[in-house]
């Protein structure tokens, strides 16, 4: 079954671990995945976790989104605990067409490392408002400003957004 590239709630699959090394001599260790809910409830795939130096901290993180807790990745026991978040993507690997399952972690995409506060924000709004309206469409309705202190929904620190998507 082709599973279309898109965002899926997924449960690891309990004693399904693999343990092995990448051909550059990284460890790796996949996990199969069960597909929750919608039309490909059942379908699995397998994800590839590296522990590299650099990939460690990342595959630590998505061991634990799936809910072990444990402090030997020789022993997964509790990764089938929590339903997780998981992205399929399509890459070209070796000349062949192969599906990425990624499990994603922290709850959206980018953060920014330095955020503003609250005034900043203020002052970046006041900053760019005439460019903002200078940017709309001849008759559109101006829209309404923030309340006093707030910021436009979706962005800064409230509001919803802060720049990452949301699946």
């Amino acid at each position: 079954m082709s599973i279309p590239a898109g965002t899926y709630a997924v449960r690891a699959i309990k004693g399904s671990e693999q343990y092995g090394y990448a051909k550059t001599g990284t460890p790796q260790v996949g996990i199969d995945l069960e597909f929750i809910g919608g039309e490909h409830e059942g379908a699995t795939a397998t994800t590839v976790l590296y522990f590299s130096e650099n990939a460690k901290k990342y595959a630590f993180e998505r061991l634990r989104a799936l809910g072990w807790s444990g402090d030997d990745v020789g022993d997964l026991t509790g990764i089938d605990t929590n339903e997780a978040q998981a992205t399929v993507t399509y890459e070209s690997f070796e000349g062949k067409e192969r599906m990425k399952v990624d499990i994603r972690t922290g709850g959206g995409g980018m953060r920014f490392e330095k955020t503003m506060d609250a005034a900043q924000r203020r002052a970046f709004g006041a900053q760019l408002r005439g460019d903002a309206a200078a940017s709309r469409p001849a008759g559109a309705p101006a829209s309404r400003a923030p309340a006093a202190g707030g910021a436009a929904q979706g962005f800064g620190n409230g509001g919803g957004g802060g720049g990452a998507p949301r699946f």
